[in-house]
């Protein structure tokens, strides 16, 4: 994903992130970054802001101080692109 500005950080320059699935590990360091309520017919989703701050840099492979520097555009732009690892299902119960 390119990003609108590039972010610099100890000397390196971030003009772009690339995205790796998340596994297990990644969960349980980062967290699962949606929770979901309520019945399966009137279901509720909140986005973990906390928790997908970590994903979105564990997956970028980036430190999470590059993902609080980049634009809030940029930063609902990764939010997806972590939750398409997570299917449909996680998507729509986030929304």
């Amino acid at each position: 994903m390119k990003l609108r500005k590039t972010v610099s950080f100890l000397g390196k320059d971030y003009a772009e992130l690339n995205f790796r699935e998340p596994n297990g590990i990644a969960l349980a360091e980062c967290g699962v970054p949606f929770k979901s309520s309520g019945s399966d017919i009137d279901r509720e989703g909140k986005i973990d802001a906390k928790v997908m701050r970590k994903l979105i840099a564990w997956c970028a492979d980036v430190p999470v101080e590059v993902v609080d520097m980049i634009s809030s555009k940029d930063w609902l732009s990764a939010m997806e692109e972590v939750m398409v690892f997570f299917g449909d299902t996680a998507a729509e119960k986030a929304s």
